[in-house]
């Protein structure tokens, strides 16, 4: 997969800060069941394109300030489980 081109979409979650570690993957879970996103990273991955996934603070839910390539989103009865290969800050503006 070419991850320097990326998908038309993207997808973006909070997730609590202290799981993120820049530089280091994450694999996290939503209640909420991402079947529109799991089936867009089935056509990015179709494409060979890298698909964003843009994380905020699920405590302070107003900004978005990190962002990774997604490689997984699983679906259960529980919600989705998702994993994104680095976490890296997102440029200020």
């Amino acid at each position: 997969m070419d991850t320097s081109k990326f998908f038309a979409f993207s997808i973006y979650t909070i997730v609590d800060l202290s799981k993120l570690t820049i530089g280091k993957p994450i694999t996290d879970t939503e209640k909420k069941p991402w079947v529109t996103g799991q089936r867009l990273l089935e056509k990015a991955k179709g494409t060979q394109l890298g698909m964003p996934l843009l994380l905020g603070d699920a405590a302070d839910c107003s900004r978005l300030l990190y962002w990774g390539i997604l490689e997984k989103v699983e679906l259960s009865s529980a919600g989705t489980t998702f994993a994104v290969d680095l976490v890296r800050k997102l440029a200020k503006l």
